[in-house]
């Protein structure tokens, strides 16, 4: 049985988890953190009966406490509560599908505890790489890519040590260009063409290109042709 943690449970990555929760019977969920969905991180710990919970404001986990008054789940609030699921000793494997940098102290405090990274995080590299990659080294810590692209580069490259690979190419399969199709898009160019086309007055969020490839070991897109609209989807925390 794998006891996974699981950081960004509302979200696409993190409800994409679950469902492989659902499908395995093999896996166990130890500890659940969400941003601010606290309806559905409730439905969330009753079906998967966490030992632990968080919630980002203290005034949610308040809520959230009161919720699930019922049940022996421990509910925690903001960064200490994330660094309480990283280091757990009841899981092994942390998923880390928060947005931004605040995955960058939980995967730390997680690879310093021994326990493997499941990282769909992709600003915890990018911002925080020269740490966290030595780090793991040192302490022995895989790390693996859960999201649609980075995943998909990790499985086309494994096992496949002959391989000189002089370049990859990544598509546009997400994020904020997602909204429109190819006849009506135009290429953008500079930081200001690059914040009006993605903000034009609000803050947009894109959604993932893929169906995420965890324990299943694929990718599938969801095909067809966006609406030209801002597709917008939950994050996550």
């Amino acid at each position: 049985m794998k006891r996974v943690a699981l950081l960004g449970c509302t979200g696409s990555i993190g409800t994409q988890t679950l469902e492989i929760v659902r499908e395995q019977k093999d896996i166990e969920i130890v500890a659940l953190a969400a941003g601010t969905n606290i309806s559905l991180l409730e439905k969330q710990i009753r079906e998967f009966q966490p030992r632990l919970a968080v919630l980002w404001a203290e005034k949610d986990a308040a809520d959230l406490k009161e919720r699930v008054k019922d049940l022996s789940v421990t509910v925690l609030s903001g960064m200490e509560g994330l660094l309480e699921i990283a280091v757990m000793p009841e899981s092994e494997i942390l998923v880390t599908a928060i947005v931004g940098m605040l995955g960058i102290r939980p995967t730390i405090a997680a690879i310093e505890a021994g326990k493997k990274i499941a990282l769909a995080n992709k600003e915890t590299l990018v911002t925080a790489g020269h740490i966290i990659m030595p780090l793991a080294e040192k302490y022995h810590v895989p790390i693996l890519p859960v999201d649609s692209e980075h995943s998909a580069i990790f499985q086309s490259l494994h096992g496949e040590r002959g391989n000189q690979i002089h370049k990859i190419l990544l598509t546009a399969s997400g994020g904020p260009f997602r909204g429109g199709c190819l006849a009506s898009s135009q290429l953008v160019h500079g930081k200001e063409n690059y914040h009006r086309f993605c903000h034009n007055g609000e803050q947009g969020t894109g959604g993932h290109g893929g169906k995420m490839a965890f324990w299943r070991g694929i990718v599938s897109d969801s095909g067809g042709c966006p609406s030209p609209e801002r597709h917008s989807l939950d994050g996550g925390i």
